[in-house]
């Protein structure tokens, strides 16, 4: 007897959610259905506002079938009760066989702490808002635009893998020097194209040369870099844990540093790799910090706009936090379940009661319920 074999079936909706964990690792179901898009329904023109995006239980089908496609790994977060999503080779090679995979090797979430998946799915979330213009802060929707394709996000994974190539490849050369030098090769045509920063994504990290104070960082990587419609090249940090203000002080003067901007070729002008940062924080003592480090190094960083400080929020304007459930699949009980409900404990009415009639009619005798 031949063996029924299990085929799959990879949609390009498909291809759009393992393209979005390809570059987000650690994101939840209810991010993946941020950056999603509904399909287009017979009933958008019957004057009913609905969401742009699909529903999460939908989204949740299709990450379970992704799973046992092989495409993709999930791990349930007991602490924070959401499940993390994570491309695993499967899934590298139905986006590399429609030439959709990033330019570079996708991590997996295997071995990452909670705390971290939770960092990356925080992140992954602010990107998926950004993707359609949904962050509800005006200030910060006005700089990033109406859209980001998701081509135009440069993640931490990329410029630590860069970073990480050049010092192994240079012996820990400065990359400050790294910077300047690459640049005096570029031409102001190539420094205004994407796709110059995401083959060189080192180039956005944050540094300074070694006449600038810092107490303790020489560099510093954003949590992601975007490139927007204008044509900004904003860094994007997702601050969900206060951190020493010296942290807060030595990345600000590295992104002033970074502002002064860096000699291209046959051009007298100068180059910000980064030319915004945008701070998301969690609550206002993050916020009061940063702002405290910002004024100390420069005031005008925040009075011009070059630092933007502003609430870690979802779409609809609520606090992005860990409190999000997500159904887990249905498991085979393997041990007793806490009781909630006193009423559990007891026998459950008969929804038929039987006459003796009915029980000798049953049995081919009477009977007489015992005690």
């Amino acid at each position: 007897m031949s063996k029924t074999q299990t085929t799959h079936t990879i949609t390009p909706t498909d291809r759009e959610a393992l393209g979005f964990l390809a570059r987000f690792h650690g994101a939840d179901t209810a991010t993946v259905t941020q950056a999603l898009l509904a399909k287009p329904s017979r009933f958008d023109n019957d004057g009913i506002e609905r969401s742009i995006h699909p529903t999460q239980g939908v989204v949740n089908r299709r990450m379970l079938r992704l799973e046992q496609a092989g495409a993709i790994q999930a791990w349930r977060s007991p602490a924070a009760g959401i499940t993390h999503y994570g491309i695993l080779e499967g899934g590298k090679d139905a986006l590399k066989m429609f030439n959709q995979a990033p330019p570079y090797e996708p991590r997996s979430i295997a071995n990452k702490t909670g705390t971290s998946l939770m960092h990356d799915r925080d992140i992954a979330n602010v990107a998926a808002q950004f993707m359609h213009g949904e962050y509800v802060d005006p200030e910060v929707t006005n700089l990033i635009g109406d859209e980001v394709p998701l081509e135009a996000f440069i993640t931490d994974t990329q410029m630590h893998s860069a970073v990480y190539k050049y010092r192994k490849d240079s012996n820990g050369a400065s990359l400050y020097q790294h910077i300047t030098n690459t640049l005096a090769r570029a031409t102001t045509e190539q420094v205004s194209t994407l796709d110059f920063w995401v083959m060189h994504p080192e180039l956005l990290v944050l540094t300074a040369p070694a006449d600038v104070s810092t107490h303790e960082a020489r560099t510093h990587r954003p949590d992601m870099v975007l490139l927007t419609e204008s044509g900004k090249r904003v860094a994007v940090e997702v601050e969900r844990n206060i951190k020493p203000l010296t942290k807060y002080v030595d990345t600000m003067r590295l992104f002033t540093s970074t502002l002064r901007g860096y000699q291209i070729k046959g051009s007298t002008d100068r180059v910000a790799p980064v030319q915004r940062l945008v701070w998301l924080c969690a609550d206002n003592g993050i916020k009061n910090a940063i702002k405290k480090a910002a004024n100390a190094v420069d005031p005008s960083l925040i009075s011009q706009g070059l630092v933007i400080i502003a609430d870690l929020t979802r779409a609809d304007g609520t606090p992005l936090v860990y409190e999000e459930t997500v159904p887990a699949p249905r498991r085979r009980r393997t041990r007793p379940q806490k009781v909630t409900d006193p009423g559990a404990m007891k026998p459950k009415t008969p929804t038929k009661t039987l006459t003796l009639g009915a029980l000798a009619g049953a049995t081919g005798r009477a009977t007489t319920p015992q005690p």
